[in-house]
């Protein structure tokens, strides 16, 4: 038999939360901090696709202005300065991680994305490293395109 168990959530269980702070915290220090070069990525295929391919080519294309990541980390705080130029919106269930996302942070479900934005709205949506952290069933699933195709623009883009 195959257990498959999540690193992070071994850690928040045995370490006590002070220390489990503190890593957080160092974590996001070095994630916001250029120290001769030295810039902190999450080192996975997905990633580097996504900040190598996929996040460039919307940066230098004027008609995607309106962007959301749905989801944040400490490896998705440096997005802020890739889309400095655009309107950049997160939204993320989880308040402690306000802190890595876009100034247009809304702490919430995405399952209520509609909520907060008018029909048409978005040119992108990124929507990546959701599912099993939030979005955990086929109901959700299915709620959640609902959402991302109702605040889409008609030609709007879905990662």
């Amino acid at each position: 038999m195959l257990l498959a168990v999540q690193p992070k959530k071994i850690l928040k269980t045995v370490l006590p939360k002070y220390l489990v702070y503190n890593i957080q915290s160092l974590l996001y220090k070095i994630s916001n901090s250029h120290v001769k070069g030295f810039n902190l990525h999450l080192n996975t295929p997905d990633r580097h696709v996504l900040e190598e391919i996929i996040i460039p080519y919307f940066i230098h294309r004027k008609e995607f202005y309106k962007i959301l990541f749905v989801g944040c980390d400490w490896f998705t705080k440096p997005y802020n300065g890739y889309f400095k130029n655009k309107e950049y919106w997160t939204i993320e269930i989880d308040e402690s991680r306000k802190k890595y996302g876009s100034p247009r942070h809304i702490v919430d479900s995405f399952l209520n994305l509609s909520n907060y934005f008018d029909n048409n709205y978005f040119d992108v949506i990124v929507y990546n490293g959701v599912f099993g952290w939030g979005i955990n069933n086929r109901e959700d699933t299915e709620t959640s395109f609902q959402q991302c195709f109702q605040c889409l623009r008609s030609g709007g883009i879905l990662v």
